[in-house]
This record gives C-alpha cells, structure tokens and sequence, in this order.
C-alpha cells in the first residue's frame, strides 16, 4: 500500500487483481446492487400506492424514504456504467463520478450509525427496553467497508492514470519510476 495524501492506495484489487479489471468487477457489483435497490425500491413504492388505492385515499402516496432511495440506485447505475466507460478507455475524468459518489456514501453510512448509535443511546436511558438500532449500526458499518475498500480500488486506478495536463501528481509507483530514469 502506498499513499500520498488522505486516501490510501492499493497496488491490486484483492491481492491478485489488476486494478482496471478490478474496476470492471467493482462496476459489475455496484451496477446489479443498483438495478436490486431500484426494483425492490419501486416494487415497495407500488405496493404502498395500491394500499392507500384500496383504502380508498386519493392522496399522494410517494414515500420520500423509497423515492430517495430510487434515485439513489438510479445515480448508483449510471456512475457504475461511467466506472465501466472510464476504466475501459483509461480516462481518469470518467472514474471520478463514481469515486464522488461512493465517498459520498460511505460518509453518510458512517453519519447514520452515529446518529443511530445517538438515538439509541438516549433512548437507552430513557427506559430499559433495548433499540433496534444496534441491528442498523451493524448493516450500515457493513456496507461502508467494502465500499470504503473500493473506493480506495477506483481511487488507486484513478491516480494510475496520471493526469495529463499535470506533472505535480505523483503516480502510484513513483519508486519504480525514479529507478527507471537513473
């Protein structure tokens, strides 16, 4: 592992792994995790639209909870596809949505399980019946790691490419490059 500022980087993806082709299976993973959450997502929007339907409400039935999340999966299938795109042609440019994106929820995957874990504190003292919040503090501290641990893969490959308008940028094997001019 080397690193040069806040993020840590990976020389392969799983030990064994380049990491262009471990950008193909982290796009891969991502793309059917976001089609899963859109499907299931929208299967629930419906079934909570057909029950106020059947109980006769004639009201907006949208759940902010499961429309946030189809975006969500939406955002996740189009940057998993730029993931493909960007690691296929090698352009550095193209991988960044996905890099932002996936830091953006890890961060708020860590966020929730502070909150949670808040929440579930107070509550705590308030009475002796024990939250269901350690269930969710476990499922989101889950899913952030591997998607930490794959940022870290896109952001690795992402600084392979080097930046062409930029030579302050060092890349990921700087050792070998030193060796190489002398």
């Amino acid at each position: 592992m080397a690193g040069y500022g806040l993020i840590t980087e990976v020389e392969s993806f799983c030990g064994c792994i380049s990491l262009q082709h471990g950008a193909y299976i982290i796009a891969a993973i991502y793309f059917v995790l976001g089609i899963c959450g859109f499907g299931l997502s929208v299967n629930q929007q419906v079934l909570i639209c057909s029950e106020f339907h059947e109980w006769g409400l004639d009201i907006p039935c949208a759940s902010p909870f499961y429309v946030s999340i189809i975006i969500a999966a939406i955002i996740e299938v189009i940057v998993s596809v730029l993931l493909v795109i960007g690691a296929a042609i090698k352009n550095r440019q193209i991988l960044l949505p996905w890099i932002i994106w996936n830091s953006i929820l890890v961060l708020l995957s860590v966020a929730f399980s502070i909150y949670v874990a808040t929440v579930a504190f107070n509550v705590r003292l308030a009475g002796p019946e024990s939250p269901p919040g350690f269930t969710a503090i476990i499922i989101s501290l889950l899913t952030a790691v591997p998607t930490l641990y794959s940022v870290v893969v896109v952001y690795s490959f992402y600084r392979l490419q080097g930046d062409p308008d930029t030579e302050s940028l060092k890349p990921l094997h700087a050792e070998e490059n030193i060796k190489t001019k002398l």
